[in-house]
């Protein structure tokens, strides 16, 4: 019998109703109860004991049994043991308490108990906004094991049977989860970067157009418990597609862009994870529909570099036209037929009319307006002059500039440096791509004494 239950104990009683019973109730500390009972009708009756409430062996014993006749019934010692557990099952949480969970993992809480068997544990589970509140039943759960949490809420043990016995749940401990922070990532907005206007949850944005070759980032800021995991993928402008994934360790950190290539870029961020939500919880969450990330994407375009090049159109094996010159291949500085050097002629008596020399003509790659500025340089004095033509509106200029101020003599004409409307610069060219500028002198009349 368990500790502080009750015990029912049947009579059949053979005689003329109603009958009469005298008994004792002796306890394991030997103290005895006598109880009489009167008025008994039936010929089966059961005797209901008080809470027993002393672990060990409890007798009932029969005294005297009389009917209506007065006469005694007969029995021989009849008497009942009843065997009482020595005390009730306990179990509870040790303390109260708010622990903090990691979503998708389990949180072990340990029990306060002595109990070395399976037992069916009743608990008490209630949201945390209080809007559920439910009792669940574990069946054979082990106390030595502790308690497993796989769930922010909160946790009270309600009851338990061990053994068929009620146990005991002394207090009204309760454990209180929440859920870690999981990380989250938000990008920097600067005057390079901003929203895109068409972007109705803020996560697409527009960087600045870049030149070929810059050094290009974006800014992030991560919240969570370092270091951070991103994962992110790049489409180059050819529609090739990498995969990336970088390991941070500030929360603060920029992630560099691709400029080797002109065109239009996509980035596309799609996940994060840190040291407490790694990267493989964060997936199961996601395949569960228990977390998802809004990615960030951020559009690029890549400028090419502009290129100034000495050209001679006329000589092309192909036409062109000014208003697709910037895109067509022949322009590219690697192309042979620009790796020509023209080779201009005048007489000195020819540089008061510029309009009537040969223009020379210079073919540019980028997005016009173009300032475009060259160096002139004197073969037999070596000095350098610097000429500039600026606001350049066309892809092909013929100019007679570059004639002005010259002297008799051998001139080479090269370019500094060029600049276009994306503000894209260009000082490296090909030690190929210049211009010769052949001043004549004027022929004069000798004459000769013939010597005899």
């Amino acid at each position: 019998i368990c500790n502080g239950e009750d015990a029912n104990i049947k009579l059949y009683l053979e005689g003329k109703p109603p009958f009469k019973v005298v008994y004792d109730l002796i306890s394991p500390n030997f103290e005895v109860t006598t109880e009489n009972v009167e008025e008994i009708m039936e010929n089966e009756y059961f005797i209901k004991t008080p809470k027993l409430s002393k672990g060990g062996d409890y007798v009932l014993s029969l005294k005297s049994v009389v009917d209506n006749s007065n006469c005694g019934v007969g029995f021989k010692g009849q008497e009942v043991h009843l065997n009482v557990r020595k005390d009730i099952p306990q179990l509870s949480f040790i303390k109260s308490e708010s622990l903090q969970l990691v979503q998708g993992k389990t949180l072990n809480v340990q029990l306060r108990s002595e109990l070395d068997s399976l037992i069916d544990l009743t608990y008490e589970y209630q949201s945390l906004d209080g809007s559920s509140k439910q009792q669940f039943v574990h069946r054979n759960f082990n106390p030595v094991n502790g308690f497993n949490i796989d769930k922010s809420g909160i946790y009270k043990l309600i009851k338990f049977n061990d053994k068929r016995c009620p146990g005991l749940v002394p207090n009204d401990y309760e454990i209180r989860v929440t859920y870690f922070d999981k990380p989250t990532l938000k990008l920097i907005e600067n005057e390079s970067v901003n929203a895109k206007e068409s972007s109705s949850y803020n996560t697409e944005f527009v960087s600045q157009t870049q030149c070929e070759n810059d050094i290009a980032f974006v800014e992030f800021e991560a919240t969570g418990v370092s270091p951070f995991v991103i994962d992110y993928s790049i489409t180059y402008p050819d529609g090739h597609t990498e995969q990336k994934s970088e390991q941070m360790s500030n929360k603060l950190f920029k992630i560099h862009m691709k400029t080797s290539q002109k065109g239009d870029y996509v980035y596309n961020f799609y996940g994060i994870a840190d040291s407490i939500y790694q990267k493989d919880i964060m997936e199961k969450l996601k395949h569960q529909r228990l977390y998802s990330f809004s990615p960030i994407k951020i559009y690029q375009t890549i400028s090419q570099l502009p290129y100034a090049l000495f050209t001679d159109v006329k000589s092309l094996s192909s036409g062109l036209h000014n208003k697709d010159l910037h895109n067509n291949k022949l322009l590219h500085p690697h192309n042979p037929e620009f790796r020509m050097t023209p080779t201009y002629q005048t007489c000195s008596s020819n540089l008061g009319d510029l309009g009537s020399l040969d223009p020379i003509s210079i073919s540019l790659i980028g997005k016009p307006p173009f300032n475009v500025k060259l160096a002139v340089r004197n073969e037999i004095t070596n000095e350098v002059e610097v000429v500039e033509l600026e606001t350049i509106q066309s892809h092909i200029v013929k100019t007679h500039a570059l004639y002005e101020g010259l002297d008799v003599g051998t001139h080479v004409v090269s370019f500094v440096e060029i600049i276009d409307s994306n503000g894209c610069f260009q000082s490296e060219f090909d030690d190929k791509n210049e211009a010769v500028i052949i001043v004549n002198d004027i022929p004069k009349t000798v004459s000769y004494t013939h010597l005899r």
